[in-house]
């Protein structure tokens, strides 16, 4: 029967073991180490196992006997995003056409609102007007009358009258010249001057002696009584006067 000697390197070369040389063994000669990712190692033995270390399901990673598989998890939660996504993009685009539509929209409601205000005179007030062709020159707030030539002009010391009674038609909202357009607040109307001082809740009448309004009802010393004295507006703030009816 043959014997074989344990092998082992002297001089560098491998060889049988000499007689009565003799070798340690048992304990831990050799050792694998379980580095990153790996689980396991320790003392080289019949036993020795080494795993990877992977989180739970990662991506879908399970391991398929000492192989790694795929459960396919990922692919469907991939699709799942894909189509979410592909849903957003669709939602995002109605959402910018609706609104460009919104946008356009406001731009022709805007250009359509300035339209308007470029029709609407500029007045301090509100409510029913006149334009009239001035007799004379004619101041912003002044009160004023219509004469014969059914033009106006202001209550002054010269009362107009039409068809020789005095008579009161409103308050002139713009400064004018004689033969000009003067636009005319009428009662009805909420004439407003900023400058003014007015005393809320009290009655006006016309002052002849400032062609303007006053709260003082003594008659004009200049009129001739045919057309009944009365108020022509009643104060609704410190600067807005009610017109609210002729004398």
């Amino acid at each position: 029967m043959t014997s074989r000697r344990p092998l082992v390197i002297q001089d560098g070369l491998v060889s049988e073991l000499s007689q009565g040389d003799t070798v340690q063994t048992g304990g831990s000669s050799t050792e694998i180490v379980a580095g990153s990712g790996l689980v396991g190692g320790g003392s080289v033995g019949p036993n020795i196992r080494l795993d990877f270390a992977v989180a739970p399901n990662p991506s879908g990673v399970i391991y398929v006997g000492d192989t790694i598989g795929n459960d396919g998890v990922a692919s469907v939660n991939a699709t799942v995003a894909l189509a979410s996504g592909n849903k957003a993009a669709t939602e995002g685009s109605t959402a910018l056409s609706s609104g460009n539509a919104a946008l356009s929209t406001a731009v022709g409601a805007l250009a359509s609102g300035n339209a308007a205000l470029d029709l609407v005179p500029t007045l301090v007030g509100g409510g029913p007007t006149a334009v009239l062709t001035a007799a004379s020159a004619v101041a912003s707030g002044y009160s004023v009358g219509v004469d014969d030539a059914g033009k106006v002009q202001s209550i002054g010391l010269t009362v107009p009258t039409l068809n020789s009674y005095t008579n009161f038609l409103g308050i002139s909202q713009s400064t004018v010249a004689s033969g000009s357009p003067c636009l005319v607040n009428l009662p009805g109307a909420l004439y407003t001057d900023p400058t003014a001082s007015l005393t809320t809740g009290e009655f006006y009448y016309v002052d002849p002696t400032t062609s303007g309004v006053t709260t003082t009802s003594t008659k004009p010393a200049t009129w001739n009584g045919q057309v009944p004295w009365n108020y022509i507006g009643r104060a609704v703030t410190s600067s807005g006067l009610m017109l609210l009816k002729s004398i």
